[in-house]
């Protein structure tokens, strides 16, 4: 008879911010982890607004439960109202969900994700991420994997990231034709993508390419970043990287890393004690 481990967390926000040589820490905020053992948990913050960051309120949650035989489900839910970074990019609405499902007879978790992003504005214009539905809705990672190598170049452009790039990762490679077909090796443990397809922005100053848009004089912020391996899914609705993209831009006083709201979920079945 098998036991279950759950295994789900859910983050508001946090990172690191370097600044004039100096470096600030940004806590996790609204951070909350599922007990092994499963139940619910909960965390919110609000009124929040130091060094740059603010927004009205974030709250995560995350539950377990046994939900039929041999069945377990995992979700891992968290929204922010009324963020802003650095008064650059800012959100009326943040939301997103990840529920996993494991059938013990089955040899890996199905899951599904949903986001929302409303009122996005990247130096005071309307911007739109698109989300991909049929990403959200890939169940399995092999199901997962068949997709993206379905359409190495279509995927590529929408991750932000080279085709030979993408299908190393996949683990195929070209057929006699040069066409990235033929399957090669396993693909990896980890596979990095995005459920966002492309981000329309009004600001055409902007740069945009695939699921990231780059801010002159804050850097670039990725949209949906995914990663995806068996048992397990973690989206960040929005992940930044301050500073210059190059390292022979002129500015280097400014740098760090933020993540804004992310959640993940999974569960794996062990053996009982004894």
């Amino acid at each position: 008879m098998y036991e279950f481990t759950y295994n789900a967390s859910a983050l508001g926000l946090g990172g690191v911010i370097e600044k004039g040589g100096c470096t600030t820490i940004i806590p996790s905020l609204a951070s909350v982890a599922l007990a092994p053992t499963g139940g619910e948990g909960s965390a919110v913050v609000e009124n929040y607004c130091r060094d740059g960051i603010s927004f009205s309120r974030a709250e995560s949650r995350v539950y377990g439960y046994k939900t039929g035989p041999k069945l377990y489900t995992t979700i891992s839910d968290i929204f922010i109202t009324n963020l802003s970074v650095f008064g650059q990019l800012k959100v009326a609405l943040l939301s997103g969900t990840v529920t996993s499902t494991r059938h013990l007879d089955e040899p890996d978790s199905r899951f599904e994700l949903r986001a929302m992003y409303r009122g996005v504005e990247a130096d005071g214009e309307e911007t739109i991420p698109a989300i991909d539905v049929d990403i959200c809705s890939c169940p399995t990672y092999e199901e997962f994997v068949g997709k993206i190598r379905s359409n190495v170049p279509q995927f590529a452009a929408q991750f932000g990231v080279s085709e030979t790039k993408l299908a190393d990762a996949v683990g195929i490679g070209p057929d006699e034709a040069g066409l990235l077909r033929r399957e090669i090796n396993p693909p990896r443990d980890v596979i990095r993508g995005s459920i966002v397809n492309a981000v329309h922005r009004s600001n055409r100053s902007l740069t945009a390419q695939g699921n990231k848009l780059t801010i002159p004089g804050l850097g670039s912020v990725r949209f949906g970043e995914l990663l995806v391996k068996k048992g397990r899914r973690r989206v960040n609705l929005l992940r930044f990287e301050f500073g210059p993209e190059e390292s022979n831009e002129e500015s280097h006083d400014f740098g760090g890393s933020l993540t804004v709201a992310s959640g993940d979920g999974n569960g794996s079945p062990v053996w009982p004690n004894g």
